[in-house]
């Protein structure tokens, strides 16, 4: 796992866990908890370890001191910390991909991110109703779900709200 994590050896990374993140993010995955890559470039960040509460805290609090406007969740997000994500207005870019720990009272939450631009949401545990959501973010372009046997045509059909949308792959 050391590897993986950018670190040569088990001492290194464990040596590490005692750091604080970085006060100026690089491009790259950091050396310190909470673990996570970030391209300066696309303006993205994205855990790379499981998170507890306190460690998605970090997260945004780290989105909000640079203005980070996307975050690929890599599985990892859940409906309370995606309540935690709502209050970064900034946020346009959001690829829940594989997050099992969405679900419908979850995805609700993004009715207060109006802002959001790209939303991935395939391998969430949402349904047809749960779309509902979509039609308070009039700012989507691009919208993504792939193989979800629980969202039919009657689900997909709020995307009509979203004027903005240009791409839409399921």
């Amino acid at each position: 796992m050391a590897p993986h994590l950018g670190f040569d050896d088990w001492p290194s990374l464990v040596a590490s866990a005692n750091g604080k993140p970085p006060a100026v993010l690089t491009h790259g995955l950091t050396r310190t908890p909470p673990y996570f890559r970030f391209d300066r470039a696309a303006n993205w960040i994205e855990p790379r370890l499981p998170l507890d509460d306190a460690g998605w805290c970090e997260i945004f609090d780290l989105m909000r001191t640079h203005r980070i406007t996307g975050l690929r969740a890599g599985g990892q997000m859940t409906d309370e910390a995606l309540a935690g994500a709502t209050g970064l207005d900034f946020l346009t870019d959001l690829r829940l991909g594989g997050s099992r720990g969405i679900t419908g009272a979850g995805l609700a939450h993004l009715a207060r991110m109006p802002q959001l631009e790209v939303l991935h949401a395939t391998g969430c545990s949402i349904g047809d109703q749960d779309l509902r959501v979509l039609e308070s973010l009039p700012a989507l372009r691009e919208f993504t779900l792939f193989h979800h046997r629980s969202v039919s045509d009657e689900g997909l059909g709020h995307l009509a709200a979203c004027q903005a949308l240009e791409r839409v792959e399921l």
